[in-house]
Parts: C-alpha cells; structure tokens; sequence
C-alpha cells in the first residue's frame, strides 16, 4: 500500500575513482517482470584536491512522502547517510517541482570553501539556457564538517514568477577571500499544487 500511495526511493553508494561517468539504473518488478531503465551521466570531483567543490543544490522532500530502502552491504563498512540538514536526514527530491514565488527549504554541500562567511546568490535559467529575472537564496544557517568533512548551509530558495515548465537553478556560493563556486540543479514549476521527486519512483 505504501509503494501505490508513493513510491520507493533506494539509498546506496557506489566507490568510484573521480572522472565522468555513465550511471544506469535498472528496476525489475519480480513478479510479472516488468522494468525500466534510467541513464543518468556522472562526474565525480577529486575531493582529495586543494579546490572547492560545490554539489548541485538538493531539495528535501516532506517526511514520510516515500517509503526509503537502504541497500544491503555485501562488503564490510559503514558509509554515513550524506544527506542531512540541521543535524536531521532528509531526502532529497530527484525532480522538484515547485510554485512560482513559493519559498522551499535548499541544502548547499560543499567541501573547501573556507572558514569564513559564505554568500550564496541564485540564477533561474530555462531548459535552452535562457535567464529568467528574479529568483532569491537565503542562507539560514552553517554546519561544518571538520577538516575533511563537508560544509553544510541550510537555505531557502523563492523562485520568481514562472510559466510551467523545466528550469534551471545556478547557485554561486562565494567565500570571505573572494572565490566562487557554482553548481546546477533543474527542477519544475507546476501550475498546481507542489509535488517533489516525481521521476524518483
């Protein structure tokens, strides 16, 4: 009943050496055999390096809107669950979709960026490249993850007034000595109400 109400997300992860990548992603119904696939391209920074790095902006999705499934360990080791916001977990919407001019809560992931003040700033584009005024980020709070660990802002994006459609968010964070980093989600604008993560089921 909880899979027809909502859907599945399945949460693992994948030791790869830092490149690009092709990810595909193959989901079979066992019992009448039915399945679909999903390609998705893949790069994979070298974290290890002295520059920054800034993940594209994750939505959370509301609690309890899928029914979450961690995978089983073959190996031995323990990753840590990546995504969490205010020292909560969360999961991330895979296609969010929002309304025009309706603030939603954004985690911004980075690793590098300094001990100093960030700044974040938001650019809508279209789905051609196109950019759309308006559009605000607000940096709510700063978690640090030590020395190796990630740099976790807790924000808040209001998109502008939208058609419906696919866009673009490009958000540049930009720390105290100066430097910018920028990454890039896409997500949707609905003329309804909101739903988040439609293509994740």
């Amino acid at each position: 009943d909880a899979v027809r109400a909502t859907g599945i997300k399945v949460f693992g992860d994948l030791e790869l050496a830092p490149g690009t990548y092709s990810l595909r992603v193959l989901a079979r119904n066992g019992q009448t055999g039915a399945a679909g696939m999903r390609v998705s391209s893949l790069e994979v920074p070298a974290f290890d390096q002295a520059a920054p790095v800034l993940l594209p902006p994750f939505f959370p999705e509301p609690a309890g809107r899928w029914l979450v499934i961690r995978e089983v360990k073959v190996q031995e080791g323990k990753v840590d669950y990546p995504f969490m916001a205010r020292k909560e977990p969360y999961v991330p919407a895979s296609r969010p979709v929002l309304l025009p001019e309706q603030a939603v809560p954004v985690s911004l992931v980075g690793y590098g960026l300094g001990t100093g003040r960030l700044k974040a700033q938001a650019t809508v584009m279209t789905a051609e490249g196109k950019e759309v005024a308006g559009g605000m980020i607000g940096v709510l709070g700063r978690e640090n993850g030590g020395a190796e660990g990630p740099v976790r802002l807790d924000a808040t994006f209001q998109p502008p007034q939208l058609q419906p459609g696919d866009y673009l968010l490009m958000v540049t964070v930009t720390n105290a000595e100066g430097r910018a980093e920028t990454s890039v989600a896409p997500f949707a604008v609905s003329a309804g109400p909101a739903k988040s993560g439609g293509t994740g089921r």
